[in-house]
């Protein structure tokens, strides 16, 4: 169980949690994330899970176009396209940073899901996994 924010975690979330990083324990995987509108909270419940945090290597949060652009190479013509918060941006996020431990971006919109932004559907969180090789 995590052990700082517990109390306002779901426990399914935590269950989550848990068991990807027991599964990256029993693989001897390494994880990285790469996040923006969550702001290092997923970085922060990997890390804050007893025995297993070690799997967790590092954690990347860029908000702003420019720190996706200049810290993960996302493309700017991507962002323009498919917009900062979008599955395709989170993807281009997790491969951003080549030579990283299986990355991770979750990817969610500041508007309720069903709404449009800037002509685009909105996303709920929606994880973008990859992996190094």
């Amino acid at each position: 169980m995590t052990e700082t924010l517990s109390s306002d975690i779901p426990d399914t979330l935590q269950d989550a949690i848990e068991r990807l990083l027991r599964t990256a324990c029993d693989a001897d995987l390494s994880l990285a994330t790469a996040e923006s509108c969550t702001g290092g909270l997923l970085a922060s419940l990997l890390t804050d899970v007893q025995g297993c945090s070690h799997a967790f290597e590092r954690g990347f949060v860029v908000y702003t176009e420019k720190a996706k652009q200049e810290m993960l190479g996302v493309a700017a013509d991507l962002l323009e396209k498919h917009g900062a918060v979008s599955e395709p941006v989170a993807r281009a996020m997790a491969e951003g940073r080549s030579g990283t431990p299986t990355p991770m971006s979750p990817c969610r919109s500041p508007v309720s899901p069903g709404r449009r932004r800037r002509g685009r559907r909105a996303s709920c969180i929606s994880p973008a996994p990859a992996r190094d090789g």
